[in-house]
């Protein structure tokens, strides 16, 4: 299949999950809320496509041929990719901070974007002038831009979070990873221009993020409550405990109003339960477990195709694949998103299982790899979409789940993915200069083992701790004790 076809494909399914976001209407919202909802939805979701473009442009120039330009070797480059997930750590670290001085979403989206257009210009102008030596004016400009990153996304979460139900965030998260995986789409082409024109890639979605980002700033609401007259029936009212030891925090999430809106103060106090959970260590372990199997995919596939499969960069295998690989990040979080709002009750931990189990089975299929063009992108394929799926369930969906605590598991998760990614970009490039991309292999495939037995794990906690909770609650249900005139008691329960 061509690379023009998921060129138009890929947009395609955007749009076709837009539509559905918006006749999806389980809480009964007017059409004139969910219409103005999804035109800010889409605003944001292409300013975030431009601003990641740089993120997986600097993957895909993890080839030898950009080395050889550079003067790198696979451990330097590795460096260079570790510092970016240094400032996605250090920005979702700082991040709440901020926000809460600032006090509004759309500033901290305004400084973020702000500073990813500086830096893609300072990257593109570093190439464009002395490229050998170039890695020392990268890696902190790389981890600027991840800052950058960062910021717009705790505040496109939090702006998002207010316009959108419990029971929806599923599929808005499929589609906003969709809208992301744009980019990556846009960098496979750009990198065509590698090395000779590789400027071009920073400076072109620079402007186009500029030019969106004026056109629909003055359009972006933060706060759904200025829509009062958007619920048809009575309120939703959608009561929930947080399992957080003996202090539960019960949250009432009131359709398109939010308690722990855009504007509040993390309360910290709340927080500390949260680490007397096992089921909070396993989720993180988790978190840890697929973040550090994505980006090692991601950071070393590129080179893996060139000197495995004799795949190079610009050639039209690699478009084929990288077409491949943008369709699959975006159908991944769709279909598990929608499958667990819809069929699961916004449950996620099924889902991050069933994907977990194929992540660990494909890599494995690695070891048997043949010369077949159609094996090798069904196995990326499904890789593709696993991960980026369990990704955008761990850092889009589950949070919400966590009510007014949104915020800290937000960053908290993210912190936990980017830093596997972090040691991720450290540890692989001396392994595969030591032993060779069958240790790559090898890694990956028992990292996401760790998933599979620790979101299984976590499911067996959640279901024994519902079962004594039930248990707990018949013994402990109040008798009415009501005395009759004949001084008899009457229980009643």
């Amino acid at each position: 299949m061509d690379a023009v076809v998921f060129q138009v494909l890929i947009p395609s399914l955007i749009v076709c999950g837009l539509i559905v976001q918006l006749l999806y209407n389980p809480n009964k919202l007017t059409l004139q809320y969910r219409l103005k909802r999804e035109l800010i939805f889409f605003a944001i979701g292409s300013c975030m496509s431009c601003a990641l473009t740089l993120y997986y442009i600097f993957y895909d120039m993890n080839t030898e041929q950009v080395w050889a330009r550079m003067e790198l070797d696979k451990t330097q480059f590795g460096y260079l990719l570790s510092a970016g997930l240094a400032g996605l750590i250090v920005g979702n670290i700082f991040g709440p901070v901020i926000n809460s001085f600032v006090r509004s979403s759309r500033r901290l989206l305004f400084a973020g974007i702000s500073l990813i257009v500086c830096v893609n210009g300072f990257c593109g102008l570093s190439f464009f002038l002395s490229p050998p030596s170039s890695l020392y004016i990268l890696t902190p400009l790389f981890f600027l831009h991840n800052i950058g990153w960062t910021w717009a996304y705790i505040s496109v979460t939090k702006i998002m979070g207010t316009w959108f139900e419990q029971n929806e965030k599923g599929l808005l998260g499929g589609i906003f990873m969709g809208f992301t995986m744009l980019s990556f789409l846009l960098s496979s082409a750009l990198t065509q221009f590698v090395p000779e024109h590789i400027h071009f890639a920073f400076w072109i979605p620079s402007a186009a993020l500029v030019l969106i980002f004026v056109l629909s700033f003055p359009f972006v609401v933060e706060n759904a409550n200025s829509f009062t007259d958007h619920i048809e029936p009575p309120a939703l009212i959608y009561r929930r405990s947080n399992r957080s030891g003996s202090n539960k925090i019960e949250e009432s999430f009131r359709a398109g109003h939010v308690d722990s809106s855009t504007n509040s103060r993390l309360n910290w106090s709340a927080v500390w339960p949260l680490f007397n959970e096992i089921r909070f260590y396993l989720t993180m372990l988790g978190a840890f477990c697929i973040g550090f199997a994505r980006d090692s995919f991601l950071q070393w596939y590129p080179s893996f195709l060139e000197k495995e499969r004799d795949i190079k960069t610009g050639t039209s295998e690699f478009s084929m694949i990288g077409g491949i690989l943008t369709l699959s990040a975006i159908c991944g979080p769709f279909i598990g998103g929608l499958v667990s709002d819809s069929f699961l009750r916004c449950n996620r931990k099924p889902v991050i299982l069933l994907y977990s189990i194929v992540t660990s089975v494909a890599f494995v299929q690695f070891f048997y790899l043949t010369d077949s063009l159609a094996q090798l992108l069904c196995l990326l394929g499904a890789l593709q979409w696993c991960l980026v799926g369990n990704v955008s369930l761990y850092i889009i969906a589950l949070p919400f789940d966590y009510g007014p605590l949104q915020p800290f598991v937000l960053c908290l998760t993210c912190v936990v993915i980017y830093g596997a990614g972090m040691i991720s970009g450290f540890v692989m490039g001396r392994i595969l200069d030591l032993y060779g991309y069958e240790m790559w292999k090898l890694l990956n495939a028992v990292t996401s083992a760790v998933a599979v037995v620790s979101t299984a794990s976590l499911m067996i906690v959640d279901a024994v701790r519902l079962r004594r909770r039930q248990s707990m609650k018949e013994y402990k249900e109040p008798l009415l004790v009501q005395t009759t005139l004949n001084g008899q008691c009457q229980n009643r329960s």
